[in-house]
Formats: structure tokens, sequence, C-alpha cells
């Protein structure tokens, strides 16, 4: 068995991707499984990036509130409705993110056990 796939797991099986997607909940984790390193750290960091830039965000809008309503009045109002379509881009995105992880580690792991380590690879991304 010369040419044994270099992405199976450290027992020497093809990863199963029922364990890659249930892995998925942390997002990368189903990546790392079916050893795709890089992947699985860009799908971890951007997925805490994402998410935690919207909930810092919220916060922050949150504490800043009461003084921009005093210095600003109804104006205020036109900022509020922006930073909640602000927040609500941002996490959406990170949801979108962690989605695509759990699609990708499907994927990844699929194509490993059919022998096709160049479509394990590739991303895949989560579509509507």
């Amino acid at each position: 068995m010369e040419n044994e796939s270099a992405a199976t797991t450290s027992a020497g099986r093809n990863p199963d991707w029922r364990i890659a997607v249930g892995l998925s909940v942390v997002p990368g984790l189903g990546q790392l499984y079916c050893r795709q390193i890089r992947k699985g750290i860009g799908f971890f960091v951007g997925t805490v990036i994402s998410i935690g830039a919207a909930l810092v965000f919220f916060v922050a809008m949150a504490g800043f509130g009461p003084a921009i309503f005093n210095a600003l009045g109804l104006l205020f109002l036109l900022i509020a409705l922006a930073s909640v379509f602000v927040f609500l881009g941002v996490f959406i995105l990170g949801l979108w993110e962690w989605g695509s992880a759990f699609v990708d580690a499907h994927h990844t792991a699929l194509a490993l056990c059919d022998g096709r380590a160049s479509d394990a690879r590739q991303t895949v991304r989560f579509r509507l």
C-alpha cells in the first residue's frame, strides 16, 4: 500500500463524515479531524472573529447609547438603526462561516473516503 492517502486519521482509517460533522460544532474541529489543518484554523478564526466582532460592536453601542442620545437627539435613532444592521450583518456572516465549517467537513470526509484527495483540499462553502 505505497499510495495510501496522506489524509487518513492517525488510526490509519479514512475519516467518518458523521464524526467530522459532529466535531464541527466547534468551527474547524471537523477539518482538523480530517487532517486539513489550515482549513480548520481558517474556519475557527473566521467564525470567532466575525461573531466576536459583532458582539463587541453590540456591547460598545449599548454602552455609548445614552451618551449619544443626549448629545444627538433624534439623529441617535438613525445611528442606532445603522448599528443594528451592522451587528446583524456581521453576526450572520459569522453564522454562515460556521455553517460552512459543517458543509466542508462533510465534503472533505466523503472525498477522503472515496480516495479523492484533490477534492478534499477544496474549501466548500454553505449555500442556500
